[in-house]
């Protein structure tokens, strides 16, 4: 890790060798880390900082199979449906790929006894198939993560629209609580489960001073020099989701704090990388 031209504290320094320790992924990206502690310019920044990245929740592939078998799991032991009679749809509706695609394939790898290749499609609009989707069959549309719930919002009402299952479910590994319950609100009759929920990051999170930690934050996105003013604005991530989560080697949600994946001025290093 390359020197930090800076005075350190006793206390931010044990409390950052704590942070190395535990997140290990900071280690592969000492410029953005660096840049982000430079940014805040306070003690309460600082802290702030500090404690978003302890909770930075990064999820690996080995920890992505463990919540596609709890998936498994609630589907065979909690809704007891029968593989014969599951069609596995993700949200994709066009011939680029997606995050549900790419948990398609993670669920098609990683699939119990009893299910076969025919359980899994790769399009959204296959929902309209009667000789696939018929009324006998469960439908479980799939994505890759709950931000606000509004994009899943509009495929959930394409697919009611337009199938005739006997019921239809939706799943994905990790989604903000906030956004399921939005969708549980508006499909009363649409089963959901997410193994990973997550809450709010400063919202949900601090008793106190939660709307001072909020303009923290903002401060450290402005000093951050992000490359955006728009994506300045949208400081708590789009939909005010205020997410900490990310898969390794895939595309980062826009609901997560665009400090960890905005593109940055002079075209500095980000924490993640995110393709629109």
């Amino acid at each position: 890790m390359q020197k930090w031209k800076c005075t350190i504290s006793e206390k931010h320094f044990y409390q950052l060798f704590e942070l190395l320790e535990k997140q290990t992924w900071l280690l592969k990206k000492t410029d953005a880390f660096r840049d982000l502690w430079f940014a805040c310019n306070s003690d309460k920044e600082k802290e702030l900082c500090i404690d978003l990245l302890n909770r930075f929740l990064l999820i690996t592939n080995e920890k992505c199979k463990k919540l596609i078998n709890k998936i498994y799991r609630q589907i065979l032991f909690v809704w007891k449906l029968n593989p014969q009679q599951v069609i596995f749809l993700p949200i994709a509706d066009k011939e680029t790929l997606d995050g549900s695609i790419w948990i398609l394939s993670i669920l098609k790898s990683n699939a119990p006894k009893g299910f076969t290749s025919k359980n899994y499609l790769n399009h959204l609009t296959k929902c309209n198939d009667e000789n696939i989707c018929s009324k006998d069959k469960y439908l479980i549309v799939i994505d890759d993560f709950i931000g606000t719930g509004r994009k899943l919002t509009n495929k959930l009402k394409y697919v009611k629209k337009n199938t005739n299952v006997s019921r239809i479910y939706c799943v994905t590994p990790i989604g903000m609580l906030e956004g399921k319950n939005k969708l549980k609100e508006n499909f009363p009759d649409i089963e959901f489960f997410i193994p990973q929920e997550m809450k709010k990051s400063i919202t949900d999170y601090y008793t106190e001073e939660i709307e001072l930690q909020k303009n923290n934050l903002k401060n450290i996105t402005i000093n951050f020099g992000l490359e955006s003013k728009k994506l300045e604005k949208k400081y708590l991530g789009f939909g005010k989701s205020e997410s900490l989560v990310a898969y390794v080697d895939h595309n980062i949600s826009n609901n997560v704090f665009p400090i960890f994946w905005g593109r940055r001025k002079n075209n500095l290093e980000t924490f993640f990388e995110r393709n629109k």
